[in-house]
């Protein structure tokens, strides 16, 4: 059971979901930055959470048994069931199962299974904290806004007596008769822009604070509901599988097949290359399933089970190179 609780710890830190036939399905949810407040943010996070519906052989956990221990898919398939036998009778025995780093799951009474996730990080995230930035506001100062306004105002004054005097002394010098020279002379004063009117302004408003420059991300809720019973098992389609979401079973049924699974490769040239080997050996129905972070490749595929199981057996007994191929019902 040891083995079976390190090659889950393993695939967790590449793929989204690693299922356990028979048991459930761990998946992996990755909880963006948020904003907390004004100018606070919070680090982001990954959450793991148990899925029991997730029950089906996807050929992911028994690939990595069988490039570990070195044994064929098949051999590999039946040791994970041995596995989880082990791990369901842990459960029904003591009421309780630590996982190390994945969590435990308790067994209530009421028969339901509960799951306790544990803090879980992955290295992209490694190190990273929560961070509170001071906001930055700009103020300008009162006594420069005042003193600003006031010179103005004296030198506006100065000019305004100055322009009276001129006048009254034009008054006093020309006869009082040539109203039309005087009327001249002040008129020309008015229209000079030296002795305009000061105005001064009618309020002093300060700068505003500076805008916020950090805008806010919505939370993202994540369903952390416990897992209930293992009774039983349904299956599901792959599709489903990080939104947790079951869907007609009939449906699914039928739209399922069973492929002839010769490999699963992350990379996509890598897969590539295998299909073009397969057709020069002669395979001409070489597809490949494309799924979260993989490539399944295939070279055929069948509606019915018994006839997956016939070909595959002249498979293993015409290819000798293929003799890990195994049957995928997907």
């Amino acid at each position: 059971m040891k083995d079976l609780i390190s090659h889950i710890e393993f695939l967790l830190h590449t793929y989204d979901c690693v299922v356990v036939p028979g048991f459930g399905g761990f998946v992996v949810n990755a909880v963006p930055v948020q904003k907390d407040g004004i100018a606070a943010f919070r680090a982001p996070a990954y959450e793991l959470v148990f899925n029991r519906n997730l029950s089906y052989n996807d050929g992911l956990l028994a690939e990595s048994y069988r490039r570990i221990k070195g044994v064929s898919f098949e051999k590999a398939t039946r040791m994970i069931e041995e596995d989880v036998q082990r791990l369901k009778q842990e459960i029904r025995q003591y009421k309780r199962l630590k996982m190390a780093a994945l969590g435990e799951f308790v067994l209530n009474e009421e028969g339901r299974l509960l799951y306790l996730a544990p803090p879980f990080v992955r290295p992209d995230i490694f190190g990273l904290t929560d961070v509170a930035l001071k906001p930055v506001i700009q103020m300008k100062p009162v006594s420069a806004s005042i003193q600003s306004v006031k010179k103005p105002v004296m030198r506006n004054i100065g000019m305004g007596a100055a322009a009276a005097a001129v006048v009254a002394l034009l008054l006093t010098i020309l006869p009082a008769g040539d109203t039309s020279t005087i009327h001249q002379n002040a008129q020309l004063f008015n229209e000079s822009g030296l002795f305009q009117r000061y105005e001064p302004s009618k309020g002093i408003s300060n700068a505003a604070p500076v805008a916020d420059i950090f805008t806010g991300t919505k939370n993202r809720t994540v369903s952390t509901a416990p897992s209930e019973a293992l009774s039983h098992s349904e299956t599901v389609n792959p599709s489903s599988a990080v939104n947790s979401t079951v869907g007609n079973e009939s449906q699914i049924a039928d739209a399922k097949r069973y492929y002839i699974v010769t490999g699963v490769y992350k990379m996509p040239d890598v897969a590539q290359k295998a299909i073009q080997t397969l057709k020069t050996k002669g395979f001409r129905d070489v597809s490949q399933l494309k799924r979260s972070g993989r490539t399944d490749v295939c070279i055929a595929s069948f509606p019915d089970k018994a006839d997956a199981e016939v070909y595959l057996r002249q498979v293993h007994a015409q290819h000798p190179s293929l003799h890990d191929a195994w049957i995928l019902h997907y």
